[in-house]
């Protein structure tokens, strides 16, 4: 799921930048300078697509790429998802954590029976 959204935003930007640039001559310029060809950046730029068509198109996507997209500040959900679960542990690990807000390694509540033969002897019965 994250992965579709990932690219649904990058495509989003891409059309963003389509807009932008509204004439055909910044089209043009801007593809020309994200290094496309000028024949491929003046067809690109005059192909009277709209700007989710052309977000989509092979032209923006080696123009504007995921990489220039990550380098200028843009988070990757799908791998911070990843990230984030690999790195956390997760929570109350440890039996006795936050009981009556005692710190960990607190002493359990006390229960009906002291020590484990009691516990056996009342199963057994």
């Amino acid at each position: 799921m994250f992965k579709e959204l990932d690219g649904w935003i990058r495509r989003k930007l891409r059309a963003i930048l389509w807009r932008q640039w509204k004439r055909n001559w910044t089209r043009a310029r801007n593809l020309m300078g994200f290094g496309l060809s000028e024949a491929r950046a003046w067809t690109s730029a005059t192909n009277g697509r709209g700007p989710w068509f052309n977000a989509g198109a092979s032209h923006m996507n080696q123009a504007i790429t995921t990489k220039y997209l990550t380098d200028h500040g843009l988070v990757s959900l799908h791998q911070k998802l990843l990230q984030l679960s690999t790195e956390t542990e997760p929570p109350y690990t440890e039996p006795f954590v936050r009981w009556c807000g005692r710190p960990a390694g607190a002493i359990p509540p006390p229960t009906r029976f002291s020590n484990q033969s009691e516990i056996q002897s009342v199963i057994l019965r």
